[in-house]
């Protein structure tokens, strides 16, 4: 299991005007704007964070039962364009527990290839003690 001092291994995200154009139809942007070389939408920063920290998530909650994303936190630094490689690292930054559910914060740091801080987050799982 990671402890807070241990950074995940970097996950790389090759940005291209195809995903961001598919993140934006998901969660229904105009998909045209960004396909003409504009910046990919903030919250886009789920598209190349999530695996990093999905990775670190599951280490720290191996063997618990069911997890519950209760809540994050993310803040923007440089925008992301089509063409950019994010490289995102991960860490379990705190757990804690009252006895029902574990508490997991974990944080992330996503740079460009020019390494440049793009953006950086903390995401909060409950883990329910005995299931849900």
């Amino acid at each position: 299991m990671n402890t807070p001092e241990t950074w995940s291994e970097g996950h790389e995200v090759h940005v291209t005007a195809e995903l961001i154009a598919g993140y934006a139809a998901a969660v229904g942007e105009e998909a045209l704007a960004f396909s003409s070389g504009a910046p990919a939408p903030p919250m886009f920063a789920v598209v190349y964070a999530a695996p990093a920290v999905w990775q670190v998530v599951l280490a720290a909650a191996k063997g618990s039962g069911p997890l519950i994303h209760a809540a994050q936190e993310l803040n923007w630094y440089a925008p992301v364009h089509a063409g950019d490689r994010i490289v995102t690292r991960a860490r379990l930054e705190r757990a804690s527990g009252d006895g029902t559910h574990r508490m997991l914060r974990f944080l992330s740091v996503s740079r460009n290839e020019r390494r440049c801080l793009v953006a950086r987050g903390r995401w909060t799982i409950l883990v329910p003690e005995g299931g849900l």
